[in-house]
């Protein structure tokens, strides 16, 4: 015996899922730590150059001198290097050292004034408050391990961070 058909019923078939050769796939958490530690580190070593060379220009010293001269360089070369990589490829230098890259949560481009000012300037202008800042800057980093892999400052500048 045949089952009634229902003429007003809604048709039924199946789908099968299709992935893209060329899905979005998530930085790893772990991949993300390690660019910002990259790019921490690039500015502790600069930042530690300029302070020492001028801490030892109380001296007169011509080695302070080259010394502040140098830290003061590497700290503009590190800027401007994480600016163009920033505006032309959604990187800093950890993140292309890493292979991975922020982009809109849609796989397209993030321009240069989002990631400039929403993501880095206006987090980092927060952090840099006295108490407030420490603690932004903790609940910023833990949001990660919610499960859209997304800080706080990739939400206010509607980003993702990909694999590149």
């Amino acid at each position: 015996m045949q089952r009634p058909v229902n003429p007003y019923q809604a048709p039924a078939s199946h789908v099968d899922d299709v992935t893209e050769s060329g899905a979005i796939e998530l930085a790893a958490r772990g991949t993300r730590l390690r660019a910002f530690v990259i790019d921490g580190l690039l500015g502790v070593i600069a930042g530690g150059l300029t302070g020492f060379g001028a801490a030892a220009l109380s001296d007169q010293a011509t080695g302070a001198a080259i010394l502040l001269g140098a830290g003061i360089l590497l700290l503009i070369v590190l800027v401007i290097a994480n600016l163009v990589l920033l505006y032309t490829r959604g990187q800093t230098i950890g993140k292309r050292v890493l292979g991975i890259r922020i982009v809109r949560p849609d796989g397209e481009r993030a321009g240069f004034a989002r990631l400039f000012f929403l993501r880095y300037l206006i987090p980092g202008a927060i952090q840099g408050i006295d108490y407030v800042g420490g603690v932004f800057f903790l609940v910023d980093s833990l949001f990660i391990f919610r499960e859209p892999r997304r800080c706080i400052h990739d939400y206010l500048a509607d980003t993702i961070v990909i694999k590149a």
